[in-house]
């Protein structure tokens, strides 16, 4: 992998930071996914790419929101915007593309995350969203086309809360937004599966 990135930083009061960059990926035999021909209970194998190329921008910040009157409240994040591309032997292609996106690459990540730290060190909470675009799971094979795995909209919600110094009690709130896990191959659903919300308490105490 030949990598090449660009990028400027800044750095403010309150610990406040903002970045962006650029990117550019040169990748010699890139590992990829693809689905075996004639296996309809969708097995998977992996096959080298002749070459691949990733670029793109991100963008990453932190800022304390007591400027706004929100003391104790700061919101960070990311987000990627990119680009693939993955050439393929004859051989391994079939009858499909030569070129397309690489799988697993989705096209935007983006993370967010909404943070609250007390002023007295007791209690600290976080609403964190994720998404990230639709991305191939797997190349196509035969006359059977890509298969993507669609886009998944996270929201988890953590609070926790210190009652003395060596001890540590935390709620998890994840999968908020109830989303499952879906595939679409030739735009019909072939692998569904459902996620759930969960919901976990932890109590930690440290010697």
């Amino acid at each position: 992998i030949k990598h090449y990135d660009m990028r400027y930083e800044y750095y403010g009061n309150s610990g406040n930071n903002f970045s962006i960059g650029g990117f550019y990926k040169d990748i010699t035999q890139p590992i990829e996914t693809k689905l075996l021909v004639g296996d309809d209970s969708y097995s998977l194998t992996y096959i080298n790419g002749e070459s691949a190329k990733v670029y793109g921008v991100e963008m990453e910040w932190l800022i304390d929101l007591s400027m706004f009157q929100f003391d104790g409240f700061f919101s960070s994040g990311n987000i990627t915007l990119s680009d693939s591309q993955t050439t393929l032997s004859a051989e391994d292609a079939g009858t499909q593309s030569l070129k397309r996106r690489m799988t697993g690459h989705s096209e935007y990540v983006l993370n967010l995350q909404l943070g609250y730290d007390s002023a007295n060190g007791d209690h600290s909470g976080a609403l964190v969203y994720n998404v990230f675009g639709e991305r191939i799971l797997a190349a196509g094979a035969g006359d059977r086309g890509d298969a993507f795995e669609q886009p998944f909209h996270s929201l988890d919600l953590v609070y926790t809360y210190y009652p003395t110094y060596s001890s540590t009690i935390k709620l998890k709130l994840k999968n908020l937004l109830s989303e499952d896990f879906e595939v679409l191959q030739d735009n019909i659903v072939v692998k569904s599966t459902e996620i759930g919300s969960e919901l976990n308490l932890s109590f930690k105490m440290s010697f």
